[in-house]
């Protein structure tokens, strides 16, 4: 700006407000805050110089307009138009679209699809603001409460509830409360493979094309009827395609076929492989090595695994002999050359990584119905090993819904009880029965897996180890750091600071998990699922012994403790905050304590905080001589007790 001469610099400065104040002429004259505003520095035809002119940050911003007052209004973090007769001129001009209504009709719409006196959550009418005109989000606002308050401005088309919202032509019906359906619709296999054929020829005949052109070539070559129970818009579509990663692979919306993609094959017998259960090896309590990567050690190749003749074998037994030789040949296909087969593009590869994904593949057991989880469990709880689990939960809260259990057995396999597809596994099963025995149960956090096994399936969880809450004993075992000022560390961060190989896929879930927040809840589930909950609990037995091994007996009951404040943090929190801050305040107590039976009275130095701490003390003789020996803790003492008698008398005051 220093080679600028004074003409180009109020051109700019000119342009910057102009730039301005069309944003909030746009919104009708209606407030925006600040954040918002400095939110706009990088859209199209805002220059770097007109960013050095307005401040270039929020604050240089306020500055900036508040030099303005003829034009805007600024008032604490919220600003607006001085003149509001611009407002008319400006809508006046340009009168030829009323985005207000517009988008007052774009979600009237969608609330209709939802039927008639449903009231709709507003937090899922604000899911379809994504697909929305660009006029459309901005003038319906980006949050939760200017959405709210985008809807309460047209009390004629919305009535607007706290949480809810329906539409006004239904007042006066029976009011119906929106529920989403948490069972998937079957799935026509036939109908899905005519579909998976199709988007294969048209890929490989015009190479990778966007997700929205794949879309209207579907519904311009084919009746609505046919596609819609598949897939009913572009995002849909995405889905569906994903489900298939073994054949597509999806990166920025762009749709590209996998090199040497695996044969396109009856999907009904694809369907069952994530039903079948493999016999169940049995659980001894003979010693067994730790279930993590050390296992992929002592596995053999996949090609050498002894297959029986079909004659030989029972239905059950020949998919899995054709599921596991399917396996091997994609890992011979991918040493080849080809791409990984995964749903989670970013994941790292390598041959040793696509073996060990086919390994854990064959060490993995869907469960999905009673008999099988009876059995399974029963053996669980007659062995009496620990068992590692994890629970994957939509709404992580104390209202989470639980989806799917997953456990890491002593016997170094992993099993996957899908409680979407089977509910009764929970009780009828015996899954109820093992979280609430006496076996130990390895687990990182379980503030909200517990929570939800609670409030949704009446569960009480005994004897669980908490490796949050262990590696916050060890920290006050090891570094005497107290446990209240130790932070809560992660799963991955644990096993990283343990030198254990970590889910290599928790990035690339997370994210599928913020655009779908009931990923958890589409069945079937895919074998990139299966790898990421396998992968959860895979690292859990190593932690666990490294762990406990490490943890003196003196330290048990703390660590059982905060286990058990773990367990209550989403049920009770007020009795959890009350219990750490009595905690506190004993950990405190003593250190105060220490300190003053090793401190020399001349270079005694207390805090505010330690001051107040003295009322909890018996201070003895020779502690009162050393405290009245140091200048500054008396005199802070003094004033202290000057402001409780002052504020004792002004009580006795008052009650006269």
């Amino acid at each position: 700006m220093d080679n600028m001469d004074g003409t180009d610099y109020d051109l700019n400065k000119y342009m910057t407000l102009m730039f301005f104040l069309e944003r909030l002429l746009e919104k009708r004259g209606q407030p925006r805050s600040l954040h918002d505003l400095s939110c706009q520095f990088g859209s199209k035809g805002f220059t770097k110089t007109m960013r050095q002119i307005a401040g270039g940050s929020q604050s240089g911003l306020r500055k900036f307009l508040g030099q303005y007052p003829f034009l805007f209004t600024v008032d604490g973090d919220l600003v607006s138009i001085s003149n509001m007769s611009l407002v008319d001129k400006y809508h006046q001009k340009n009168n030829t679209r009323n985005y207000e209504q517009e988008a007052a009709e774009y979600f009237r719409k969608r609330v209709e699809q939802y039927g008639p006196g449903v009231e709709v959550p507003i937090k899922s009418l604000l899911g379809h603001r994504s697909q929305a005109p660009p006029e459309v989000r901005h003038i319906s606002g980006q949050h939760l409460k200017e959405f709210r308050d985008f809807l309460s401005r047209h009390p004629s088309v919305f009535i607007v509830y706290e949480e809810t919202c329906m539409l006004r032509e239904y007042e006066g019906m029976e009011k119906k409360l929106y529920q989403e359906p948490v069972n998937e619709t079957k799935v026509n296999p036939e109908l899905s493979n005519k579909f998976l054929v199709y988007f294969r020829l048209t890929l490989e005949q015009s190479g990778p094309k966007h997700i929205d052109e794949l879309f209207h070539s579907v519904a311009s070559s084919y009746p609505r009827e046919t596609w819609s129970p598949l897939f009913k818009n572009s995002q849909d579509l995405g889905t569906f395609l994903r489900m298939h990663s073994n054949i597509f692979q999806i990166l920025s919306n762009i749709v590209e076929l996998l090199p040497n993609p695996t044969k396109l094959v009856n999907t009904q017998n694809v369907s069952t492989q994530n039903r079948i259960v493999s016999p169940t090896p049995a659980l001894t309590n003979s010693a067994s090595p730790p279930c993590s990567l050390q296992f992929y050690q002592s596995m053999p190749p996949p090609n050498s695994l002894p297959i029986s003749m079909p004659s030989q074998q029972t239905l059950k037994q020949r998919v899995n002999s054709i599921v596991l030789r399917t396996l091997a040949e994609n890992t011979d296909r991918e040493r080849g050359g080809s791409l990984p087969v995964s749903s989670f593009p970013s994941a790292p590869s390598s041959p040793v990584r696509d073996l060990n994904r086919i390994r854990i593949s064959e060490l993995s057991h869907v469960i999905v119905s009673v008999k099988d989880s009876a059995s399974v469990i029963s053996e669980f709880i007659s062995c009496g090993r620990p068992v590692a689990f994890d629970c994957e939960v939509v709404n992580h809260s104390s209202k989470g819904n639980v989806t799917i259990v997953q456990i890491a057995a002593s016997n170094g396999h992993f099993y996957i009880f899908d409680l979407i597809t089977c509910p009764d596994i929970m009780h009828q099963g015996l899954l109820a029965k093992l979280f609430e025995s006496d076996i130990i149960k390895v687990c990182h956090d379980c503030k909200s897996d517990n929570a939800a096994l609670v409030t949704g399936w009446n569960v009480q969880m005994r004897n669980v180890f908490d490796t949050q809450a262990a590696h916050a004993v060890l920290q006050l075992q090891d570094l005497g750091k107290p446990v209240h000022k130790v932070k809560s560390t992660s799963l991955s961060a644990l096993c990283e600071a343990l030198n254990i190989p970590a889910n290599p896929y928790k990035d690339q879930a997370k994210a599928l998990y913020r655009r779908d927040t009931r990923f958890w809840a589409r069945r079937p589930l895919t074998r990139d699922m299966i790898l990421y909950a396998v992968h959860d609990v895979l690292p859990l037995p190593s932690i666990y012994e490294a762990l406990d091994k490490q943890m003196k007996p003196e330290y048990r009951p703390l660590f059982a403790e905060l286990v058990e404040e773990n367990m209550k943090a989403l049920i009770d929190p007020e009795e959890v905050k009350s219990r750490k801050k009595q905690r506190r305040l004993e950990f405190e107590i003593l250190e105060l304590k220490q300190k003053l039976a090793t401190t020399q009275a001349k270079s005694l130095v207390l805090s505010n905080r330690e001051i107040r701490l003295l009322r909890h003390l018996e201070l003895t003789e020779e502690e009162k001589i050393k405290l009245e020996g140091s200048y500054k803790v008396a005199k802070k003492i003094r004033k202290t007790s000057k402001q409780k008698q002052r504020k004792g008398r002004q009580g006795r005051r008052r009650q006269r």
